[in-house]
């Protein structure tokens, strides 16, 4: 909601400072291996390279270098791998998106498939995340069954939204007659492309790409679903944003 706002540069700020100290306490290497010090250690290590931690994206970079440098022995904690993976393809270059798309096309582990895919979501470059998405429209490239979520990566990507929209609109005949008849795989579909929205001219764009398609099949309530939360995230933008940041803006500059 506060990604493309003037509020975002606080809000980063403030989380980062919220994050830290339970970064330092947990440490990279976490407290115990009992249950509850793993849960807080994946949290706070996902939290704190996510709100870019240095000491956090050092380590997460060194450990992906040290699996490219072998990769017959992936040194990574299975309870970071996300993070470590999505931090490392976002802080690296195209020699790292390959290392893991190749990895993705070779492994045989379903849940490791799944990390590595959503890893491959993660990187800055539009370039990159642009051949993602033509990748994701052939099974020899990406599996079939993991085509909608290669796009849903690239949609939560801040860098990647507005991409993964254009790319929806631009493939729609391939969408709707691949996916039309499942809904839950073309719901995820129009959800994932759309929830960012909160922009009057988002909802003109949304209105205006349904009208011209009539044809939505099993996603038509999902369409509908979308235009009543854009229409819900922008009262929100206009209800509360400044409040929000003029309290970011106290917090972070007291």
């Amino acid at each position: 909601m506060l990604s493309r706002s003037k509020a975002y540069g606080n809000f980063n700020t403030y989380m980062f400072n919220q994050v830290t100290p339970f970064f330092e306490y947990i440490g990279w290497e976490g407290k115990s291996d009992n249950h509850l010090d793993s849960l807080s250690h994946s949290l706070a290590v996902n939290l704190a390279c996510g709100y870019g931690n240095d000491d956090c994206v050092n380590n997460a970079t060194q450990e992906f270098a040290a699996w490219m440098a072998n990769p017959e022995t992936n040194p990574i904690n299975p309870t970071l791998k996300s993070t470590v993976y999505c931090t490392a393809i976002s802080q690296g270059s195209q020699e790292e998106w390959n290392f893991a798309y190749d990895q993705y096309l070779n492994t045989l582990e379903a849940s490791e498939a799944s990390t590595l895919l959503s890893s491959l979501g993660c990187s800055k470059e539009v370039w990159v995340l642009s051949s993602f998405l033509d990748l994701s429209l052939d099974p020899t490239k990406v599996r079939a069954q993991d085509a909608v979520d290669a796009v849903t990566y690239v949609a939560r990507n801040p860098v990647g939204y507005s991409l993964a929209w254009d790319f929806f609109r631009a493939n729609w005949d391939h969408y709707r007659d691949t996916y039309g008849s499942s809904v839950f795989q073309f719901t995820d579909l129009v959800d994932s492309v759309t929830n960012h929205f909160n922009t009057e001219f988002e909802l003109q764009m949304l209105e205006e790409f349904m009208a011209d398609h009539p044809d939505q099949g099993t996603a038509s309530r999902a369409f509908v679903q979308a235009v009543d939360s854009t229409k819900a995230n922008i009262r929100w933008i206009t209800s509360y944003l400044e409040e929000v940041n003029d309290w970011l803006n106290e917090a972070v500059n007291p």
